[in-house]
């Protein structure tokens, strides 16, 4: 018996209003059963390019009148200028500083390494993460309480739900691309505008929250639940020159996998476009992992396609992907875990990025950063991320459990700037899930709540 705990469906099932009858190989113990959302987000561009945004759930009660909400003060470009402004807000108080009167910048050392302990608590820390903390409530509030009286009112709800408790929110949106997880609301109700106001980790919502950004279109492929016969199939797509930095980001990762027997994961390294290509177009692509460690962008001011490139800095764009993958949809339903700068960045103001391609082409979900993601840090998280789904943790309490972990075990909030778009249940189904790195202490956080309670891993 499963119990009817906040957060948690008494039902399991693979497909929507279907049972899962695949057979489970998860010995004495019972699949993963989908969250429970508590709100859900609409987010419409309306013709004016006006922002309208819609709030549900059982959260918010239902009375039969329908969503609350209203539109926003400003149109959509305003609101990619909000976005931007917290983007770069995050990478100058973390990564990236002025160098004395020299316009260049250099990196910060919060920026050196994935372990700020020695930093918890000094004057400098504290300030960037109060700096961040307002920031995160500025652009929060300019979303949900700034436009129409009932937006505000709406806004003004949802801030009490937010500070009573975790949620599963749930954001629908085909157009706005908003970083959910650094957002802020103060625990306490108080306001930021002192300068000395107080902050904690629990005030950003990817923190508190488990968050998930979805799309109007349902992939037919989508599964939660996804079969490890034979072995995860891993496809490794990376930038080689990327482990001659100081230190090395694809090498913990490589470690970790290269001591798993091939009936639990089996990798493909890929390192130019040729052999992405000669994947992508196999018929017999069977990918359950695509993952990324490349070099990236996505010009926020649209001048530029967006791509990546991997060693032979070939740049590959959008257009690849969606040649590579027009009619022949991703039908093994792929985790796509992006580790380059801006990987999670899925739409500039002209432009979309590959990752939107891919889950346009029915992957399964997308994980990636919203900023330029530091090398020490980018290694830690790949290799922790990559050990807690061979251990069948669900990619939503992964990435919320990361951010955390991260967070309380080496004040580092850079987990937060991981954004999930879709298949916050998606697990394997692992036959052995015994932790495959032993040796060094999990980073993966679980916080004794009715949400993550039933979802603890062992």
């Amino acid at each position: 018996m499963i119990p009817d705990d906040l957060g948690m469906r008494r039902t399991v099932q693979n497909r929507l209003n279907e049972p899962d009858t695949r057979p489970g190989h998860r010995a004495g113990e019972q699949p993963h059963v989908p969250l429970r959302r508590t709100i859900f987000i609409r987010l419409d561009v309306d013709s004016d390019t006006r922002c309208r945004i819609s709030l549900m759930g059982e959260a918010l009660g239902n009375d039969g009148g329908g969503p609350v909400g209203g539109r926003t003060a400003g149109n959509s470009r305003r609101l990619l200028a909000l976005v931007n402004r917290l983007r770069q807000a995050w990478t100058t108080k973390f990564l990236m500083v002025q160098a004395g009167n020299d316009a260049m910048l250099k990196r910060h050392r919060f920026a050196a390494s994935f372990d700020l302990s020695i930093h918890r608590g000094s004057p400098e820390w504290d300030a960037a993460m109060r700096d961040l903390a307002r920031i995160g409530n500025d652009i929060f509030r300019a979303i949900f309480l700034t436009g129409e009286p009932r937006l505000a009112a709406a806004g003004r709800r949802l801030v009490e739900i937010l500070m009573s408790g975790p949620q599963v929110v749930s954001i629908h949106s085909d157009d706005v691309f908003v970083p959910w997880h650094m957002l802020y609301v103060p625990p306490d109700g108080g306001t930021m505008v002192a300068d000395d106001c107080p902050w904690s980790f629990e005030g950003f919502l990817g923190y508190q929250h488990h968050l998930e950004h979805v799309f109007s279109d349902r992939p037919d492929s989508f599964r939660h639940r996804l079969d490890t016969t034979g072995g995860i199939r891993a496809g490794l797509n990376v930038d080689t020159a990327i482990d001659e930095m100081d230190p090395p980001v694809i090498e913990p990762l490589r470690a970790l996998l290269s001591r798993q027997p091939t009936e639990r994961i089996q990798p493909c390294w890929r390192a130019d476009f040729a052999a992405l290509d000669s994947a992508l177009r196999d018929q017999d692509f069977n990918d359950q992992i695509m993952y990324f460690n490349c070099h990236g962008t996505v010009d926020p001011a649209g001048h530029d396609q967006p791509f990546i490139a991997l060693t032979d800095r070939r740049e590959i764009y959008t257009s690849h992907f969606e040649e590579w993958l027009t009619g022949r949809p991703l039908t093994h339903s792929p985790i796509v875990v992006v580790n380059a700068c801006e990987g999670g960045q899925l739409s500039s103001m002209y432009l979309d990025s590959f990752g939107l391609a891919l889950l346009n082409a029915e992957a399964n979900c997308l994980i990636g950063p919203q900023i330029e993601i530091p090398a020490s840090f980018a290694g830690k998280y790949a290799a922790e991320f990559f050990r807690e789904l061979l251990r069948g943790v669900p990619v939503g309490d992964v990435v919320r459990g990361l951010a955390r972990g991260f967070a309380e075990h080496h004040a580092n909030p850079l987990g937060l700037t991981i954004s999930q778009y879709r298949g916050l249940d998606t697990y394997f189904d692992v036959s052995n899930s015994d932790d495959p790195d032993p040796t060094t202490q999990r980073v993966l956080l679980v916080r004794d709540d009715p949400v993550e309670r039933q979802r603890a891993p062992a």
